[in-house]
């Protein structure tokens, strides 16, 4: 996590979705990522993370500017379309 600025650019003023499990690993980066870096870390509930067009709209709402997504779960979400409006700075696969 200490090197994300190289790598995953996150900073104050950032707001970083809890998007993960905390058992699985990107969740470090999601959490410590977020402290480490003075960014606000902001909890996606699970039913709104399998919805595309509800997670746009939580994404909106909260100012979410990172998410971490598996790819499966980044292919759902491509698959099904919505009108998201301005899409996080930062979206990884």
């Amino acid at each position: 996590a200490a090197c994300l600025p190289e790598c995953m650019p996150i900073g104050p003023g950032d707001r970083v979705a809890q998007a993960s499990n905390a058992s699985f690993d990107a969740a470090v980066f999601e959490i410590w990522g977020a402290f480490l870096h003075g960014a606000t870390l902001v909890g996606v509930e699970r039913d709104v993370l399998l919805s595309a067009p509800a997670l746009a709209c939580v994404l909106r709402e909260r100012g979410i500017t990172h998410l971490y997504q598996t790819a499966a779960l980044f292919h759902q979400h491509v698959a099904c379309p919505v009108e998201s409006g301005a899409p996080p700075k930062q979206c990884d696969v």
